[in-house]
């Protein structure tokens, strides 16, 4: 799962995707409320960071919380293998 600025896509990808130089960001979304925050650095090393996950069904925002720092999405669409994220704060 990739993010970028203010705008986030998400799908459900089992594959490994290729190193990318210079911070492709993933996130690993389990059921259980754990999210993973994978950062793949400047030298193709990841650095994985866990954190926690919430969902409000009502205003449909989803917040990631990794390393004491809340980030909130607004979900945009939703399909079976796809997630379409806009950063809230």
């Amino acid at each position: 799962m990739e993010k970028a600025d203010s705008v986030c896509t998400f799908t459900n990808n089992t594959e490994k995707l290729t190193p990318k130089r210079g911070g492709r960001t993933h996130y690993d979304i389990k059921e259980n409320g754990d999210v993973f925050e994978i950062i793949t650095g400047s030298n193709d090393m990841p650095i994985k960071e866990k954190g926690v996950w919430s969902f409000n069904s009502k205003e449909q925002l989803l917040t990631f919380v990794i390393k004491d720092v809340e980030t909130t999405y607004k979900v945009q669409s939703l399909t079976n293998d796809k997630l379409d994220l806009k950063l809230v704060k």
